[in-house]
């Protein structure tokens, strides 16, 4: 699709309009970045700086602080969660993040920065027609983009209209406001626990994980005995206060 908005230039800016899934909902605006193979943040990004690592990435060298980063997917590790935690809470995390297709290990640090620090950053599922379209565009010029809700705009002259950002609804300015999707069917012992009743650091831990769970398309929750465990390999002070942030919300 193809749009045009007004600026306070009076000028008439082409957008080309791409429709998805919001994996993480919010309003963003940058350069647009794109490569066709995916990224693994941990290990392929600074998570300092916001800087590619990875020397055999088509992206290495370049810093996503700021940027509207598509990529197919995430690539490796689930310590890239980490990595976005870090970026996110060190302000040098990319503006939005544009996939392909789901990437739970992507989109989950951006909820654990949200639900923990009110901190985030748009999470688009463009799929593969989408995403393609999206390569197609960046190549012929169109590097420059702005994301509302599940769309993104793109264009070529870099001219933003900072108000539709600026009065776009913030979806995770409060976590604790918002609903949570209904088609996860949860028992009332964890409904309980959602609502606070065994305190704040196992509700946000609850949270997350019917976050995800309604990411994945499930239909409720499993008992399990066993899990993997991350986020005990220290990558730097973001993941430190997030383990702080748990013990002072009573977290055992």
């Amino acid at each position: 699709q193809r749009a045009h908005k007004s600026t306070p230039k009076e000028l008439m800016v082409s957008e080309d309009v791409l429709t998805g899934e919001a994996l993480v909902a919010g309003p963003a605006a940058g350069e647009v970045v794109y490569a066709d193979c995916g990224l693994s943040f941990w290990g392929g990004v600074n998570p300092t700086t916001g800087k590619v690592i990875d020397h055999h990435h088509p992206l290495s060298g370049i810093c996503l602080a700021g940027k509207i980063v598509a990529i197919p997917k995430g690539r490796g590790s689930c310590t890239g969660s980490q990595v976005i935690l870090e970026l996110l809470l060190s302000g040098n995390a990319p503006a939005a993040i544009v996939l392909r297709q789901p990437d739970e290990i992507i989109a989950l640090g951006v909820i654990i920065a949200e639900e923990f620090f009110g901190r985030s950053l748009p999470v688009l599922n463009l799929g593969d027609e989408g995403f393609s379209r999206l390569g197609s565009l960046v190549h012929d010029g169109s590097r420059y983009g702005r994301i509302t809700r599940q769309s993104i705009y793109l264009n070529s002259s870099h001219v933003v209209d900072a108000s539709s950002i600026r009065d776009e609804p913030s979806l995770h300015a409060d976590p604790a406001c918002r609903e949570l999707h209904k088609d996860v069917v949860l028992t009332p012992v964890e409904r309980e626990i959602l609502d606070g009743a065994s305190g704040r650091a196992a509700q946000a831990a609850m949270r997350i994980v019917v976050r995800v769970a309604a990411m994945q398309g499930a239909s409720r929750l499993l008992k399990v005995r066993q899990v993997h465990i991350d986020g005990c390999t220290y990558i730097g002070p973001a993941g430190l206060r997030f383990a702080q942030q748990l013990v002072e919300w009573g977290g055992q």
